[in-house]
């Protein structure tokens, strides 16, 4: 062992003595070498600063376009003439970076949205119904000051009528996309148009004397900026409406890093690194005799780490690669792969947490932190969706490095079910699993506080005819028989997003949400009359006698609550039962 130390520190002052005349003798390079090869560096670091700017400005413009698509499919869901249209456009506004939005017919006429901004952005959607595809605008200046750019996207609405959705950006938007972060920040860029003017910034109509600005896409040139100072400057085209990425530096900044080096290149250097060589023989000798107790305390730390229900991943931003840094005997990637695309991790979720998950990804953009609870399969290496706790948090590259993410997920499944469980029994009535008074009482007077002047509900009172007779006649056996199936008849016939409640006996709620039309709700409430007559379903084939119900009906709208449109319905609820039962009766205010 000794030997072997011993050896360790002969090689390592003989490495550092050979790199030491090697390096004095690297130094003998004039001046002229120097700036030539700072020049290739420099060069080298201009491309790769246009090039991380073109990938950053494509992503982000894949992800707005994305913004556009969503807008459009929202629209075409509910309708372009339909009352929830505007909170389309709000949710867009609250979780995405347009600071508004306009909607066009097939002609190109504004539909919605400011006078002012359909003016100037009406050829961008005319292009996009005329193409039939997304269209980027040019930056343009608007009436309160700011620059902005427009993504306009076709699509047909929910009557098949050609329309087309366009959200506006403030073109600050991209101003953070062009860096300058290499080159100890004497590198500037810009994103110009096919004329030569700066898109985003004021800078000037031209920030470099530049002469035939297409010609040069992908090409170097020495120019001069407005004070008449020798630059080199890259241009790439950023593929996106003739825009280009100018990147330069000042000549100035390469003489002095070439001074620099050539004064590096002394003898001052090789007495420095001579100087250390022992501490680093020491550090050495050191090291290795550590090496063998960090490789025994690792083995430890990974077989406690796989036996755990905790992976720790790293996602990279700029290869869009998620990857397990820990090794995880209960959680893998879908598939045993080393790594998967962002896109692959969200097809993994449950389609209900995914919508969570793309807001907080957006919250994450700002703050750089995550936290959430969401349901995955694959990650057993099965197809079954478990429950897991994920945390992350955005590590900041250093030195022109991208940044990584790094965030661990943890396999949370039987605790969940558990809190789930418990939540429900809290909530639910226990013999028909509807929600109980306590809890339809809080979620509708949610719903209720946040409709709108032009929005509605329908509340309905449902109480089964003849219960107490059914209870004297055949037992409270056959009665429970008959409010278990009633309660599952209103299940299938009102909508999911619909509140079903018992609140005390044989007496039942249903709130319809943004539901106002009589018709609709008339016929709703006739398929449930006939479904109970027919007495199909009924559980385990055992006796159930015929069922009817009476019904109370209020047309709910912004100011009333609970306890308004109970005592309403309950008067619509009594006059059904005085007119003989089995049928609905609407109550105005």
């Amino acid at each position: 062992m000794k030997t072997h130390k011993l050896r360790l520190a002969l090689l390592s002052a003989f490495s550092l003595f050979t790199f030491a005349v090697c390096f004095t003798v690297s130094a003998d390079h004039s001046l002229k070498n120097c700036i030539s090869d700072e020049t290739e560096r420099t060069q080298a670091s201009l491309v790769s600063v246009a090039a991380a700017d073109a990938e950053c400005i494509e992503n982000v413009f894949q992800r707005l376009i994305g913004e556009a698509r969503s807008s459009a499919a929202q629209i075409a869901l509910v309708g372009a003439e339909s009352e929830q249209l505007y909170r389309c456009f709000d949710l867009n506004s609250k979780y995405g970076s347009a600071d508004t939005a306009l909607l066009f017919d097939e002609n190109g006429v504004l539909k919605y949205g400011s006078l002012e901004y359909g003016g100037i952005f009406v050829s961008c959607a005319v292009k996009a119904l005329v193409s039939g595809e997304p269209v980027i605008s040019a930056s343009a200046p608007c009436g309160d000051g700011v620059q902005r750019f427009a993504i306009a996207f076709p699509f047909r609405d929910a009557h098949d009528a050609y329309c087309a959705v366009a959200l506006l950006y403030p073109a600050s938007t991209l101003d953070e996309l062009i860096s300058a972060s290499l080159l100890s920040g004497e590198c500037s860029a810009y994103l110009l148009d096919e004329s030569g003017s700066s898109v985003i910034r004021d800078v000037g109509s031209n920030p470099w004397q530049l002469s035939e600005l297409s010609s040069l896409s992908g090409g170097f040139s020495a120019c001069t900026n407005a004070a008449g100072a020798d630059s080199l400057v890259y241009i790439q085209s950023a593929e996106i409406n003739d825009w280009y990425i100018a990147c330069g530096v000042p000549m100035s900044y390469i003489y002095e890093r070439a001074q620099l080096t050539f004064r590096s290149n002394t003898a001052f250097v090789l007495i420095t690194f001579l100087s250390m060589a022992a501490l680093i023989i020491g550090s050495i000798l050191f090291l290795a005799s550590r090496q063998r107790k960090l490789l025994l305390e690792r083995k430890r730390f990974n077989i406690a780490v796989s036996q755990s229900a905790r992976a720790v991943f790293e996602y990279r931003r700029d290869k869009d690669k998620l990857s397990f840094i820990s090794d995880c005997e209960h959680i893998s990637l879908p598939g045993r792969e080393k790594s998967i695309s962002l896109s692959q991790f969200i097809d993994c979720l449950e389609q209900d947490d995914r919508e969570e998950l793309t807001k907080a990804i957006f919250d994450f953009e700002s703050d750089g932190s995550l936290e959430i609870t969401v349901r995955l399969s694959g990650l057993r290496n099965s197809n079954e969706f478990h429950w897991y706790h994920i945390t992350a948090r955005e590590l900041a590259g250093s030195g022109g490095a991208a940044s990584i993410v790094i965030g661990s997920i943890e396999d949370i499944d039987e605790r969940e079910k558990e809190r789930i469980d418990l939540l429900r029994k809290a909530v639910s009535d226990p013999l028909t699993g509807l929600y109980n008074r306590a809890e339809t009482e809080r979620m509708i007077n949610e719903r209720l506080s946040s409709l709108g002047d032009r929005q509605g509900g329908t509340f309905c009172i449902l109480d089964l005819d003849n219960f107490k007779m059914i209870n004297d006649q055949n037992g409270h056996d056959c009665g429970d028989r008959a409010l278990t199936f009633f309660s599952e008849m209103l299940r299938t016939t009102f909508r999911y997003g619909d509140i079903i409640g018992r609140i005390g006996g044989d007496e039942f709620v249903v709130y319809m949400s943004l539901n106002s039309d009589r018709a609709v709700v008339t016929r709703r409430l006739d398929e449930l009359m006939e479904r109970l007559a027919e007495g199909s379903g009924c559980p385990n084939d055992e006796y159930l006698p015929p069922l009817s119900c009476s019904v109370g009906c209020v047309i709910a709208q912004a100011g009333d609550n609970f306890d308004t449109v109970y005592t309403l319905a309950d008067k619509a609820l009594y006059r059904a039962k005085a007119s003989g039962k089995r049928r609905a009766e609407f109550q105005t205010a």
